[in-house]
C-alpha cells in the first residue's frame, strides 16, 4: 500500500505539471495488477475548477489537484467501498472530512461540497461555514450529475 500511495502522489504531480494543448485527460490506476477494461473499473473524476481537494483515497495519499483548465484526471479504482479524505480550500477553517460512496462498475463519480442535514446533527455545535463532501454517480460524458451515491457517516 505504501508503494501505491507513493506512486499515486507522484503521477499526480507529474500529470499535473505537463499541460497541454486541447482537453486532456489523465489516467492513473488506483489498484495493483494489469490494466482493466473500462467496464471492470469505477473512475473518479477531478477537473478544472472542482472545489475538492482529494487529499486520499482508501489511505492512500494523492498530490494536490491544482488542474490546468485543460487537463483533467480520471482515478481508476477497483468498484466496491471507497473513503476518501477531501478539504474544501475555502473554508475558514483547513480541516479534512472523509466520505464513503460504493463504486459500480463502468460508472463516474466526482466530490462536491455542500452543507448537508446529517454533518449538522454530526458536528455539534453547527457553525456557519459547515461543509461536507458529497460523491456523486456523473453521466460520463455530459458530466452531468446524476444522484448523490454518499453513505452517511456512521452508518446514520
Amino acid at each position: 500500500m505504501q508503494r501505491r500511495s507513493f506512486f499515486l502522489t507522484l503521477c499526480l504531480t507529474s500529470l499535473l505539471a505537463a499541460a497541454g494543448c486541447g482537453q486532456v485527460t489523465y489516467i492513473v490506476q488506483q489498484y495493483d495488477g494489469p490494466v482493466r477494461d473500462r467496464d471492470e473499473v469505477s473512475i473518479l473524476r477531478l477537473a478544472p475548477g472542482d472545489p475538492a481537494q482529494i487529499i486520499a483515497m482508501d489511505g492512500d495519499a494523492l498530490g494536490r489537484q491544482d488542474l490546468e483548465s485543460d487537463v483533467r484526471v480520471h482515478i481508476e479504482m477497483l468498484p466496491g467501498k471507497h473513503q476518501l479524505e477531501v478539504e474544501n480550500p475555502h473554508a475558514a477553517s483547513k480541516t479534512t472530512q472523509r466520505v464513503q460512496f460504493i463504486a459500480e462498475p463502468g460508472r463516474t463519480y466526482r466530490v462536491v461540497l455542500a452543507d448537508r442535514e446529517w454533518h449538522a446533527k454530526k458536528s455539534a455545535p453547527s457553525r456557519a461555514d459547515a461543509w461536507s463532501p458529497l460523491v456523486y454517480e456523473l453521466d460520463g460524458s455530459s458530466d452531468e450529475l446524476v444522484r448523490e451515491v454518499s453513505l452517511p457517516p456512521n452508518g446514520s
